[in-house]
């Protein structure tokens, strides 16, 4: 590798949040995934690539708002494409301390970048984790090319 392509790589390093090197992102049946720091409890949850490319091209996203506390399993926004509506629900038990403001005023972002730029909430994890539930980037591959077959 020369040496412009290592600075380019370690410069975008530097420009990662210190957040993702130490989070651990998991991946669910119902296609979010959340991405936790171990460290000081926060998460950012938001929907898979394969979810966003189901729901087609996004035209308008409603986000639950700031301070909100929310069970696993119940809503944190509304994605609205050409084809349908889509409820997208908390994997975990959080308060919301963020919402993706930038997502919702581009609601393309979720359809170009839904594991990057285009998540949807940041929050306070309120209970522990069960991993049991959730799968790795790799179990979540399989997992997708499987509920395509069928």
């Amino acid at each position: 590798m020369n040496n412009i392509a290592s600075f380019s790589i370690f410069n975008s390093l530097l420009k990662r949040p210190i957040f993702r090197l130490l989070s651990t992102k998991l991946y669910t049946r119902t296609h979010e995934w959340v991405d936790n720091d171990k460290i000081d409890k926060i998460a950012i949850i938001g929907i898979t690539d394969y979810a966003s490319s189901k729901i087609g091209d996004i035209i308008y996203v409603d986000i639950t708002d700031e301070g909100t506390v929310i069970p696993e399993g119940k809503e944190i926004s509304s994605v609205e494409s050409v084809k349908l509506v889509s409820d997208i629900v908390s994997p975990i038990d959080c308060e919301v301390m963020e919402k993706n403001k930038v997502v919702i005023d581009n609601p393309e972002i979720l359809s170009n970048d839904p594991e990057g730029e285009g998540w949807l909430i940041r929050a306070k994890i309120t209970n522990t984790i069960d991993k049991s539930k959730f799968m790795s980037k790799d179990e979540y591959s399989i997992f997708i090319q499987k509920e395509n077959t069928y």
